[in-house]
């Protein structure tokens, strides 16, 4: 940076003595105000133009021109290496000279290209990060510079030909599908022993699979099974899924899986909603049900969630019992 600097000092000082101001020229008026030294005179006419560099970086020269031309306005301008510059009509060509001057390839450095890959099946901001962790693993992130767009799905890449054909190769491995999660909602329902006539749970006696799960809920009463509701979802997507259990609920489960960690934990967004499609004589005011979470567990791991009592007879529990499989290729 500071190189930069002293070229420009140079070619600018140079410039100068090639201007030297006309000779015999008319005094200033008398109580005319003169510029401030170090300030050129100002120039009301101003020029905006933009222009693509090829070798030096935006941002670089920006700080560089900024330095020495405190009239001229640079800004970094688009998703590409150009830069928009406004200046006096009379700086023009020499905002152009300079420019001309430093965007070359430097001796000590290969050249620089930018290139944009596609995302197709992963997240532009997780491609991001795996592709910086992998360079830095291999000594290259000093000459990579990545930037995600997310709205194109799109990572653009700055460096040489040898570095970005690397990136590219990275990408290919890393941007995969993603593997498919079941999730299991299992439904259950308890109504305390004792209570009123006609108050047993609705629902059948608990699956083999289940019967942990309702030894260890044997304090809430008697323990049935409504249903189940399954779904095969992938990181990111929104899932729904709609159905009827025991001809008496109807049943919704919707969410979202978040975030799938490397050591197995994954973060879950869901909700589950039943809406009693037959009341039965028993029934009071909770014909609705609906709980909503953010779970955080570890795959193949069994959670139990619910609320008591929040059923649709008095004194009646729904629980949910969510199951989370190993992903499926």
């Amino acid at each position: 940076m500071t190189s930069l600097v002293s070229t420009l000092l140079i070619w600018t000082a140079a410039h100068s003595l090639q201007s030297p101001p006309a000779a015999g020229g008319p005094p200033p008026a008398p109580g005319a105000q003169m510029p401030a030294p170090g300030h050129p005179p100002r120039d009301v006419s101003r020029t905006v133009f933009v222009r693509t560099l090829k070798h030096i970086n935006a941002d670089v020269l920006k700080s560089a021109i900024s330095a020495v031309m405190n009239d001229v306005r640079v800004t970094a301008a688009g998703s590409g290496n150009n830069i928009l510059v406004a200046a006096s009509a009379s700086r023009v060509d020499e905002v152009n000279s300079i420019i001309d001057s430093l965007d070359k390839p430097q001796a000590d450095e290969p050249r620089r290209s930018v290139e944009a890959f596609p995302v197709r099946h992963r997240t532009v901001r997780d491609m991001v990060n795996q592709l910086e962790v992998a360079m830095d693993r291999g000594g290259r992130d000093r000459d990579a510079r990545l930037a995600g767009d997310d709205d194109r799905n799109l990572i653009l890449a700055s460096g040489s030909s040898e570095l970005l054909q690397s990136i590219e190769q990275l990408l290919t491995r890393l941007d995969t599908p993603l593997r498919s999660i079941p999730l299991e909602f299992a439904i259950l329902t308890a109504v305390p022993a004792g209570g009123p006539e006609g108050s047993a749970a609705p629902g059948i006696a608990l699956p083999a699979d289940l019967k942990s799960v309702g030894n260890s809920l044997a304090a809430f009463g008697d323990v049935k099974f409504l249903g189940r509701l399954t779904v095969n979802t992938r990181v990111g997507e929104t899932f729904k899924i709609d159905g009827t259990v025991v001809s008496r609920y109807a049943a919704r489960v919707q969410g979202r899986i978040a975030t799938v960690r490397e050591e197995g934990s994954v973060d879950l967004k869901f909700e589950v909603a039943l809406q009693q499609s037959v009341p039965s004589p028993n029934d009071k005011a909770r014909e609705h049900f609906s709980l909503e979470s953010t779970v955080t567990c570890m795959v193949g791991e069994t959670l139990v969630l619910g609320s008591a009592p929040n059923g649709g007879a008095e004194g009646e529990s729904i629980v949910i019992v969510l199951r989370m499989e190993k992903p499926r290729a």
